[in-house]
């Protein structure tokens, strides 16, 4: 498209000043000449804005004038119109568009310009193209729209698919819950004849049947996978048959323990009856179903009316030992039965039935079989903490002990702490409660002493034998020797110092030899004091009589040849265990030894002899300075073959270095440690050592070892030891009498 425009001569002076103006501010360039005279375009270039760098802020003039200079201006096409006319010039106007003039360099004339014209064919094949470029863009524009609305029509086909589906499924859920709870209700009935029943008396013996029906249709109303999510068989079965379970226990309070363990194993039989058929398990139950459901009637019924009863106020841990006993066997037993291998049977649904249960908070996911239940919420938290209870308050009174023939009641301890002995092996039971039985038994010993005084004797020590024998093998020998040694055996030294040794056997009264023999017998007397008790109260007593006798002019040596064999027949072969160590004394051989010396010098008629073989009087030796006696002996044995051992092991190093690397506790690694010394020290005491194990196995971060039983730390070369609840540093004499305590 061209248009033609006149204008006067006198305008081309100024429209040729203006070109020039125009010239200057393009750089030099003349676009109109460039173009052959055709104007390129009325828009900016993109040359023209990146040379005169418009398209920066703050770019181009510094000054208001400047800028105003330098703005471009647009007009419309009327104004270039006018324009032309003005200058009388003919104006044509390339409507191509910006880019054909782009595209060529601004000092080469424009493409396809003949004669200053562009030819009309260029023109109009330029409008087509832009035309059918346009067209062809809506169509795709078209065409995009209408493929993207199929595919959300497809969607939206497919969303109601899964919406009707959806529906369909939830129509499904509410006619199986309008199923389910038809059930519900029919079961509810039927817990209310059960009550109905029980109101007034009377029987209905069908609830089982009827129970196991419900159960079953209501099974039919849910898939495997639904079971599963429910916990049907470990909490929906059991939480119905409730009431029939407590109705079965109804009697629970008047049986005995026999009659208990009948009455739970009925009650979980409602647990297989109620998921199986005559013909064995249900089409949709297998053996772990019917055992979660068992497990779970066991857990959330028996065990706590099993705790309920050794909580009450009618079981007496003292009283009522072997009905404590026999009922928490029966439960044993019946837990047995319900999970015999539930470590190879149980899943993860499972131990839900442990972890919810109302007493489960103390129990973990490794408590897996039904004994251990009963072991921690039983015998742990019920009779473990009424028996410690008990012990705590226990004060020996009247009541312990029968006045006149000393013989215990079923106060002593041993008659209601021992019978449950073998049930404390768990948790730390026994290792917990032994410190409080030891004080009890002191104070036990100390009233039994103050009760039988002066004149019954006989009737303390038997007394002492029946309290303490038992507890031989539970209590450390250390200890039980340390409670004889200062309660027991002073008096029995003053008992038998009394001893009166007869000159003919036949006349002789044993008793006192016989009491020495058993408590020895017993295990209760250590073999230093018995040897301290035979030789300084009995052994020296007979000596004095031999010798006196044999100084006398009317001594018998027949008679005293026999005393002398009786008195060796009965000490060396009186009592097995008590011979065995009179036999293997060197002090008791020796004494008999100068027996014969003086019946010799007496044979011999050597007076003087017999005068140096005066043995020390009765009131000059007892067993106290004996036992001192021996005890020195035995410590001074001890240190020199300790010394020798020392000795042996350096000479060890010395000469065969490698060969003797694992003698000593020391050896590898250098000087000994501090522990090393408490060791060697509680070895030489005969005290176990050994680390604390478990979770209070550490104190501000160092070990805790058991040194006998009573808790040490060490700390830069000091032994701490808990006393009470604090801990205080000690010495090791002190550490030692703490542990004999």
């Amino acid at each position: 498209m061209s248009v033609s425009v006149s204008a006067g001569i006198d305008l081309k002076k100024q429209e040729e000043e203006n070109r020039k103006r125009k010239l200057e501010e393009d750089g030099g360039v003349d676009l109109s000449v460039a173009a052959g005279g055709v104007t390129v375009s009325l828009l900016p270039s993109t040359q023209s804005l990146l040379s005169e760098g418009g398209w920066r802020k703050g770019a181009g003039a510094k000054t208001k004038d400047e800028r105003q200079r330098k703005t471009r201006k647009f007009v419309s096409y009327e104004d270039v119109v006018k324009r032309e006319e003005r200058i009388g010039k003919e104006k044509i106007i390339d409507m191509r568009g910006p880019s054909i003039s782009a595209s060529a360099p601004s000092t080469v004339v424009g493409p396809n310009i003949v004669d200053g014209k562009v030819p009309l064919g260029e023109e109009l094949l330029h409008n087509l193209t832009l035309l059918l470029n346009t067209y062809e863009e809506q169509v795709r524009t078209a065409s995009y729209y209408v493929v993207s609305n199929q595919k959300k029509v497809e969607s939206l086909k497919s969303e109601m698919g899964e919406t009707e589906r959806t529906l369909s499924g939830v129509q499904g859920r509410i006619s199986k819950l309008e199923r389910v709870l038809n059930v519900f209700d029919r079961m509810e009935r039927l817990h209310r004849e059960l009550l109905d029943a029980d109101a007034t008396n009377g029987t209905f013996s069908e609830s089982p049947e009827q129970a196991n029906d419900l159960i079953s249709e209501l099974g039919d109303n849910f898939t495997e996978e639904e079971k599963t999510a429910l916990q049907f068989y470990s909490e929906m079965v059991p939480s119905l048959l409730e009431p029939i379970v407590q109705r079965q226990l109804k009697q629970w309070e008047t049986f005995g323990a026999n009659e208990k363990e009948r009455l739970m194993m009925s009650a979980i039989s409602l647990g297989s009856s109620t998921v199986m058929n005559s013909n064995g398990f249900l089409s949709s139950v297998n053996a772990d179903q019917a055992a979660a459901t068992k497990r779970s009637l066991f857990v959330k019924y028996i065990l706590p009316r099993v705790k309920r009863d050794m909580m009450s106020s009618q079981w007496d841990p003292i009283e009522n030992v072997e009905s404590g006993i026999e009922l928490y066997d029966a439960t044993l037993r019946v837990a047995k039965n319900v999970s015999i291998s539930w470590g190879n049977d149980i899943d993860e649904n499972d131990e839900d039935i442990l972890l919810e249960s109302p007493f489960g908070s103390n129990l973990s996911v490794e408590t897996k079989d039904l004994e251990s239940v009963v072991r921690n919420e039983v015998m742990y938290d019920v009779i473990f903490a009424r028996l410690s209870r008990s012990l705590a308050l226990f004060k020996p009174s009247s009541s312990l002990v029968d006045a006149n023939t000393g013989k215990l009641h079923n106060t002593a301890l041993h008659l209601w702490i021992l019978p449950w002995l073998p049930y404390l092996d768990y948790n730390s039971m026994l290792p917990t409660i032994l410190p409080d039985i030891r004080r009890k038994l002191r104070s036990m010993l100390a009233f039994i002493s103050r009760s039988f005084g002066l004149g019954k004797d006989m009737v303390f020590f038997e007394c002492c034998i029946n309290a303490l024998s038992p507890w031989r093998g539970v209590i450390d020998n250390r200890t039980l020797h340390g409670l004889v040694s200062d309660i027991i055996t002073p008096r029995l030294g003053s008992y038998l110092s009394q001893i009166d040794v007869k000159r003919l056997v036949s006349d002789q009264n044993w008793e006192d030899v016989n009491l020495l023999f058993r408590i020895q017998s017993s295990g209760i007397l250590s073999n230093i004091e018995f040897l301290s008790l035979l030789e300084g109260e009995i052994i020296c007593s007979w000596s004095c009589t031999m010798h006196e006798w044999l100084l006398s002019r009317d001594r018998n040596l027949l008679h005293v040849s026999e005393l002398y064999a009786g008195w060796k027949s009965k000490l060396f072969r009186g009592a097995p265990k008590s011979s065995s160590v009179i036999s293997s004394d060197l002090m008791i051989c020796r004494h008999f030894c100068a027996i014969l010396s003086m019946i010799s010098a007496s044979s011999k008629m050597d007076n003087d002899a017999l005068e140096d073989l005066m043995p020390p009087k009765s009131a000059e030796i007892n067993y106290h300075s004996v036992l001192a006696r021996r005890t020195k002996e035995n410590r001074l044995r001890e240190e020199t073959e300790m010394r020798a051992k020392v000795a042996t092991e350096k000479f060890d190093l010395q000469d065969h270095p490698v060969a003797g690397a694992g003698v000593s506790v020391h050896r590898g690694r250098g000087t000994a440690t501090f522990r090393d010394v408490v060791e060697d020290f509680s070895r030489q005491n005969d005290i176990p050592f050994a680390p604390r194990m478990g979770a209070n196995a550490l104190k501000d971060g160092k070990q805790i070892f058991l040194f006998g039983s009573v808790p040490v730390y060490f700390d830069k070369s000091v032994v701490f030891a808990l006393r009470g609840s604090l801990w205080f540093p000690t010495s090791f004499e002190d550490l030692v009498l703490a542990v004999n305590a």
